[in-house]
């Protein structure tokens, strides 16, 4: 056999086995690139996120540059961050980091919808919060200047709240408990009648009530018995006008700011000024 025929079968040989052997690793390389998207993908869905981004970055170690995998690493390294934020109660820290993970086109969808939700749901609480850090504020001011039942109507609107048991209020929550408790020791002392009825539950179909009633000589009922449905709902109509969630307040608070209106010579209007 002549040599360059020898050489030539032999290239052919080598040629046969190291493409096949670079075909296989391709293969291989993109069966590992494929797999560690899709673990990624599963751990999302499970709420394991630093799992997710070891898959990810493996992900990347197989193909460098992924457009995907950079993308969802940077939602889940954003989706993390906020998370972090809530704990130290840096609300709009982390609604931001939640707005820039929901903000992206070629990403985890699943993470676009949680990131989106958390993002509203941390808008509201912050609304929330604004109102009653404002209407704290203000219930100390009153009980400092000896209007404890004022005090307390305005603590109303905080611990009120159906959902003011959450983690988002705690510390708002304690420190309007705490006051209410003191402003109701010092009624009780001057000889008024302190109605606390309240409800801690952590059951949000639960609403907390704070009732606090100043008289002498008669109860709850005897004093809001002449209060009609028809003076309840314009009493309403009136809280929503000047600004206030009138749905945040019960039927007896309502009743409340009725009654102080007929007994202190107020109108509603006036009375509700004090809850914003």
């Amino acid at each position: 056999m002549k040599r360059w025929l020898w050489w030539t079968i032999i290239g052919i040989i080598l040629l046969v086995i190291f493409g096949g052997y670079a075909y296989t690793s391709k293969i291989q390389t993109r069966q590992y690139y494929e797999n560690a998207i899709a673990e990624g993908k599963q751990h999302i869905k499970d709420g394991d996120y630093k799992a997710a981004k070891l898959s990810y970055r493996n992900a990347l170690k197989k193909k460098p540059n992924d457009q995907l995998a950079t993308v969802v690493l940077g939602q889940l390294n954003n989706y993390q961050r906020g998370l972090n934020e809530v704990n130290k109660r840096q609300y709009s820290k982390a609604k931001a980091h939640f707005q820039k993970a929901s903000n992206v086109d070629a990403g985890s969808s699943m993470l676009v919808r949680r990131s989106a939700g958390m993002a509203t749901e941390l808008t509201e609480v912050l609304k929330e919060r604004k109102i009653f850090t404002k209407a704290y504020r203000r219930a100390e001011i009153l009980a400092d200047n000896y209007e404890y039942t004022a005090s307390n109507t305005k603590l109303a609107v905080i611990l009120g709240y159906g959902s003011i048991t959450e983690d988002y209020y705690q510390d708002l929550y304690q420190k309007a408990k705490k006051l209410k408790n003191k402003n109701d020791q010092i009624l009780s002392s001057l000889g008024y009648t302190v109605d606390s009825d309240t409800d801690t539950s952590s059951d949000s179909s639960k609403n907390t009530k704070q009732n606090v009633i100043v008289s002498n000589h008669f109860s709850s009922d005897e004093v809001y018995q002449n209060i009609t449905k028809k003076e309840i709902k314009q009493a309403r109509k009136i809280l929503k006008q000047r600004g206030l969630d009138e749905k945040a307040f019960t039927d007896e608070q309502v009743k409340q700011v009725i009654w102080r209106s007929k007994n202190e010579g107020k109108n509603i209007q006036d009375i509700a000024d004090e809850f914003k």
